[in-house]
C-alpha cells in the first residue's frame, strides 16, 4: 500500500512538472485574456491527456512500481485523469498581480486511498490469496489497485486560487498557486 501512495505522490508531482511554472506572454491582448488563455492551455495538456503528456506523466508516475503489479504506467496515468475538466471561474488582475479562480473535476485522491485500503482488506481476508505465488499475488494487487480507480467518478473541487505575477510583459504562476493545485489534488 506504501508502495502505491508513494505513486500517487509522485504522479501528482509530475502532474505539476507537466504544468510547470506557467509563464504567460501574449501579444496584443490584454492580461486576463492572456491567463486565462494560459491556464486553458496548461490544464487542457490533461483534460485531453496528449500523447507527449502522456508520456511524461506515465514515465515520472512510478513506472518501475506500477510494473511489478502489471500495471502499465500509462493506463494507470489515463485512468486516474478520466474525467478531468475544468472551468475558469474569473480572473482578476491588478497592477503586477492576479488570480485566477478555477474549480477542477477530477477523481479523488482521498476516495480512491479510502476504496484502495478497503479492497486490499478484502484481498487479504480472501483465503485464496494464501495459495498464489508471490507474482501471482502481485498480479492480483495491481488488478485490485486499477479497479479501485476504474470505479471512482470524478467530483468537483472547492474552488482554487492560483496566483500570479507579472515580471516584465510575461506573467508566472507563484508558489501559492503549486500548493493550491497540489492540496486541491491531495485532498479533494
Amino acid at each position: 500500500m506504501a508502495c502505491i501512495k508513494k505513486v500517487a505522490t509522485t504522479f501528482f508531482a509530475s502532474i505539476l512538472l507537466a504544468m510547470g511554472a506557467m509563464a504567460l506572454v501574449g501579444c496584443g491582448q490584454n492580461d486576463e485574456e492572456i491567463i486565462r488563455e494560459g491556464v486553458s492551455a496548461e490544464l487542457d495538456k490533461l483534460k485531453n491527456l496528449d500523447e507527449e503528456t502522456l508520456n511524461l506523466l506515465a514515465s515520472e508516475a512510478g513506472a518501475d512500481d506500477l510494473s511489478s503489479y502489471g500495471i502499465d504506467a500509462k493506463e494507470f496515468v489515463s485512468s486516474y485523469l478520466a474525467g478531468f475538466d475544468y472551468r475558469i471561474e474569473s480572473v482578476n488582475v491588478d497592477g503586477d498581480n492576479a488570480t485566477a479562480t478555477v474549480v477542477l473535476t477530477c477523481k479523488s485522491f482521498s476516495q480512491y486511498t479510502n476504496s484502495l485500503e478497503e479492497a486490499v482488506t478484502t484481498l487479504a481476508e480472501d483465503e485464496s490469496i494464501q495459495s498464489m505465488s508471490t507474482d501471482e499475488q502481485n498480479m492480483k494487487f495491481g488488478e485490485t489497485i486499477m479497479s479501485s480507480l476504474n470505479e471512482l467518478s470524478a467530483v468537483e473541487t472547492s474552488p482554487i486560487e492560483l496566483a500570479f505575477a507579472r515580471e516584465g510583459n510575461s506573467w508566472s504562476t507563484t508558489q501559492e498557486a503549486e500548493q493550491a493545485i497540489t492540496n486541491a489534488l491531495f485532498n479533494n
